[in-house]
Order: C-alpha cells, then structure tokens, then sequence
C-alpha cells in the first residue's frame, strides 16, 4: 500500500493507515467470529539516504456464538470496547469482564533503511503484544526479548549475490511464567496466538495466522483446534541473484520448539532451492524444498513452473 505524503513536508513525512472490519468464516468452536484490524504507518525522510519507518497495528477477534453465552450484538458500544480494547460489560463472558473483551494482538514495527552507493540496507524489528501493561517504548515493555530482528542488504552491482536477508525470532520470553507478580503487576504467561474464551485461537480453518513457524493445529496428533507449540527460537537465512538469463534463490530455516516451561518439544530445518531460466516471455523454473523435522514429519518436494509473460494467443 502506498503512502500519503502530508502536506508542506516535500515527501519527507509520509504515512499510511486503515481500519477493516471482517469475517471468519470457518466453524471451528465459535462460529461467526468478527475481525477487527487498524493500523497506522508513519514514514520519514523518504528523500533522504537514511530513512526510519514507523507502525503500530491493532487486531483483535470479537463476536461470534460463544458457548453457553449470548451472542454479541455488533453496536457502536461494543465496537467501542473492541477499538479500545477495553474490558467486556454485563453481557459478556467473565473471563472479559476480567480481561480486554475479545482476543487481541497489537504489533510494533520499526524499520531503518540506509542507502551507500550501489547498497540499500534495511534493519527492521517487530514485536508482539498480547496482554496489558502496553508500552509505546520497546525497551520498557516486560516481553522486550521477544519479536522479529531482520537485516536486507541488496545492491546493484553484484549481481550474482543481489540481496541477502537474515532474521531472527523469539517467542520463548511472554512476559515471564508468572501472570500475578505481586497483586499489582499483572501480565505474564502471556500465550501467543491463543485465548482463554475465543478457543479457535489465532487460526483459520485450524491453520495458524501471523507466522508459518508456528505450528498448525492441522498438525496435532490428536485432531485438537487449539495452537499448542507458541514458543520458538528460529534462525533464517535467504540469498537471491541473477545473470543476463538465469536467477536462483536460496533460504534455509532453523526452528527450535518448545513445550511450557521451555522444554525442548521438536527441530525443523527447512531449506528451499529455486533455479529460473528466462527464454524471451517464457520464464521456466524447478523448485527443491525439504523440512527435516520429526513433528509434523520429514518432507521433500519438487516443483517445475512454467510461466508466460505478455499476450497468451495472438489471433
């Protein structure tokens, strides 16, 4: 998506933002569940060789035929609840009477990007915020050791090694094990991707949403739809390049599992290898992937594609 420059600034403050209101449709334990997503992106210095992105995203699952609860009446009072992420009034469950009424997640996003000749480096963090306290300052906030940390260096002449791209992710910390530090600090245990009422969890069609390394419930020997692997440590590596006619791409994934308390669970390594060949509007390409992991299971594949540019048929 684009951004809106703001006026009288000559493009060096741009931003971007939106709300959506929308459906779940798949009949997992709650049928009916509504989505609530916003954001806002602020983008600074956009003419300038080193540039600094901003965000904050908002999203949150609401509504829906709870069980044993009546069902929640989409009105402007408890959109409200829901954009605030305030706690749930009479009518609602008295888990969110207790709690924020929904299930939500709120991310922070900072990139820096850095332009030196033929290089463009962008080092970008993310982080994920599941339950109160919430602060604006990463470095305050009690789950500070988890997020995403990437590094993208590409450059425009070393064909051969274009761009480089390794990332690190960790969702072993969640505030600590300890929900109630001392009757005033509340906030650990925080438990990734899943909720106390809205027992879908983040998932859809029992397929995990937000991040591929964790597990599915697709995956669950014993047919569950609950996320139960939320802590990982996972390492990735990718390296793309091209000459006149050939491009490749190679990205391998390390992943560290873990059950509660840290106890080590499974390791995947994934790896993929992808080779083009461009003949004038005809691109062909041949894929090799594989996960040698125990859980879900060890894995190959190949892949050939064929790809047309241009006009189809001509009559």
């Amino acid at each position: 998506e684009q951004f809106t420059s703001v006026p009288f600034t000559h493009d060096q403050v741009k931003f971007r933002g939106g709300i959506t209101h929308a459906w779940f449709t798949d009949e997992v334990y709650v049928p009916d569940i509504w989505l609530h997503h916003k954001y806002f992106h602020l983008r600074l210095g956009d003419r300038l060789p080193v540039r600094l992105q901003l965000g904050l995203d908002h999203m949150a699952q609401w509504g829906g035929k709870l069980p044993g609860q009546p069902s929640q009446v989409f009105n402007f009072a408890n959109f409200k609840t829901i954009f605030l992420a305030r706690s749930g009034g009479e009518g609602s469950s008295v888990f969110e009477q207790n709690n924020a009424a929904g299930n939500h997640i709120l991310s922070e996003h900072a990139r820096l990007e850095i332009t030196t000749g033929n290089f463009n480096t962008s080092i970008y963090w993310q982080n994920i915020i599941e339950d109160s306290p919430f602060r604006l300052a990463p470095w305050k906030m009690m789950n500070r050791e988890d997020g995403l940390w990437g590094i993208s260096v590409e450059n425009n002449s070393l064909p051969y090694f274009q761009k480089l791209v390794l990332e690190r992710i960790n969702t072993t910390d969640q505030s600590g094990y300890i929900h109630d530090k001392d009757g005033i600090v509340y906030g650990g245990q925080d438990s990734y991707f899943t909720n106390g009422t809205y027992l879908n969890d983040w998932a859809f069609h029992r397929r995990s949403i937000g991040t591929p390394l964790i597990l599915s419930p697709i995956y669950n020997p014993d047919g569950s739809y609950r996320i139960n692997h939320i802590w990982i440590k996972a390492y990735h590596a990718g390296l793309s390049g091209h000459t006149q006619n050939w491009a490749y791409r190679i990205m391998g994934t390390y992943v560290q599992h873990y059950n509660f308390y840290l106890h080590p669970f499974t390791i995947n390594t994934y790896w993929l290898l992808e080779v083009s060949r461009a003949l004038q509007s005809i691109t062909l390409s041949v894929r090799l992937a594989a996960d040698t992991g125990i859980f879900p299971g060890p894995a190959t594949g190949i892949q050939f594609s064929f790809k047309k540019s241009g006009i189809l048929f001509r009559p």
